[in-house]
């Protein structure tokens, strides 16, 4: 024998359903509140809420709360036979009921005003000397800040332009000077050393 659910909510003046699952039982069925009285196979009611036993299906009997009520809320128990198991009921006030008002007197709305005239001044504190002075002050600072920025940025663009020149000038330079002793090289070996001698011939050797 089991249930759906040991715990069920139910609500006030509403209605709910347990099932009971039994399988190859015998005996009578009954719902019972813990102690209280039972109802047998059929309709009844316990603590003046109506109570309605059906077998909906196979193996299962379903037993429907009508009018729920405060005192309705406990421990109940589906009965088959020689077996028993417990359903706990609790029953509460539906959301929607729920109602909180709360009065408003002179007193709490003068108060309420006074509040947002406080707030709204609090809010706009630009009429106070001492806060132009120091919005002042602040302005100037922002002013000065700015003007450093507006220099220091061409400044840092001019320094990166010479470097990059002066960088230009260095690679151009060094590729200048290795082309010079490049062909300097070429011209050393290019030079050809040669030997010449002059055979002087004897007179008496002449016809």
């Amino acid at each position: 024998l089991y249930v759906d659910n040991q715990e069920v909510t139910g609500f006030i003046g509403g209605n709910t359903t347990i099932n009971c699952h039994y399988y190859r039982t015998s005996g009578g069925m009954k719902w019972c509140k813990l102690g209280s009285t039972c109802v047998t196979e059929g309709s009844g009611s316990i603590d003046g809420t109506r109570v309605t036993m059906n077998t909906t299906a196979d193996n299962v009997f379903s037993v429907t709360m009508t009018d729920l009520r405060p005192e309705s809320s406990g421990w109940y128990y589906c009965v088959k036979g020689d077996f028993q198991m417990p359903v706990h009921l609790s029953v509460a006030v539906r959301p929607a009921d729920v109602v909180t008002s709360r009065p408003v007197t002179k007193a709490t709305e003068i108060t309420t005003l006074n509040l947002t005239v406080a707030v709204k001044s609090t809010a706009n504190p630009s009429s106070d000397p001492a806060t132009q002075a120091t919005n002042t002050v602040t302005s100037g600072q922002k002013r000065s800040s700015v003007d450093l920025t507006t220099l220091i940025i061409p400044l840092s663009l001019l320094i990166f332009i010479v470097i990059v020149a002066l960088l230009v000038w260095l690679i151009l330079r060094h590729k200048r000077e290795k082309a010079d002793s490049a062909k300097s090289t070429q011209c050393e070996e290019e030079v050809t050393y040669t030997d010449v001698r002059f055979n002087k011939k004897n007179s008496s050797s002449r016809v």
